[in-house]
C-alpha cells in the first residue's frame, strides 16, 4: 500500500503535463471563425453604442486586457453583462477570434 502522501504527489505530478498543455493553449478549444460571426451578432452594436465604433474597445492604447486570462474573463463578464446568451464554448470562440484579430497572446 503506498502512503497518502506519496499517492497526492503522483496525482499531483500526474495532472502537470494536462494543466501545462491547458494553459500553453488558452482558447486551443474555441473556433476562430465562429467566434467572428458571433462577435458581428452579439457584441458589435453593443460596442457601437458604448464606444461609436466596434473596434475602439479592442484597439485603444490602454488596453484593460493583458493577458489570456484577462481577456477570457472580459468576455465572460460582457457575456454576462450584455445577457448574450453565449455557451462556454461560444466564449472560447470569441476569445480565440478576438485573441486571432486583435491581441495575439502568445501559447
Amino acid at each position: 500500500m503506498m502512503h497518502p502522501t506519496i499517492a497526492t504527489m503522483a496525482f499531483a505530478l500526474a495532472a502537470v503535463p494536462t494543466l501545462i498543455h491547458a494553459s500553453a493553449l488558452p482558447f486551443a478549444a474555441g473556433d476562430a471563425r465562429r467566434g467572428a460571426t458571433l462577435v458581428r451578432e452579439k457584441c458589435q452594436a453593443c460596442h457601437v453604442r458604448q464606444f461609436g465604433d466596434a473596434d475602439r474597445v479592442y484597439l485603444r492604447r490602454d488596453h484593460h486586457v493583458t493577458t489570456a486570462q484577462q481577456l477570457m474573463t472580459q468576455v465572460i463578464r460582457c457575456n454576462t453583462q450584455a445577457s448574450a446568451g453565449l455557451f462556454p464554448e461560444e466564449e472560447q470562440d470569441v476569445a480565440a477570434y478576438l485573441n486571432q484579430r486583435y491581441y495575439h497572446f502568445k501559447p
